[in-house]
């Protein structure tokens, strides 16, 4: 492993300390490479290698879930059993179908002014 790829032992560490059961660790990014290639955006392969080894379930990524051709949104539910990851096919909608819908807001603008700060009436 060269300079560029040395992983800081102390966040790795921690990490490991503090990875519970069931434990996930979700990166909110485009699919991640299997080699890196220089101008790479992160997740790195290299971080990704080093996360396989300390999360106790599973890998996931936004952009790949759960596959890199047909993303769908990562859902995990809270119940009277505890925190659970709902699946790779739980989601029922594309992840850009979900992103529109959900960031499309009202189908017309608020009839009155909201703002914050001085002279805000």
């Amino acid at each position: 492993m060269d300079d560029d790829e040395k992983l800081r032992a102390d966040i790795v560490r921690d990490m490991g300390n503090s990875a519970l059961s069931p434990g996930f660790i979700v990166a909110s990014s485009h699919p991640v490479p299997s080699r890196n290639k220089p101008g790479d955006n992160p997740p790195h392969a290299v971080a990704k290698a080093q996360y396989l080894r300390i999360v106790p379930n599973e890998f996931l990524c936004t952009h790949q879930h759960p596959s890199k051709h047909k993303p769908y949104p990562i859902i995990f539910e809270v119940t009277d059993a505890g925190f659970a990851y709902a699946g790779k096919q739980a989601a029922t909608e594309p992840l850009d179908a979900a992103l529109t819908a959900a960031g499309s807001g009202a189908a017309a603008a608020p009839a009155t002014a909201v703002g914050f700060g001085r002279g805000v009436k």
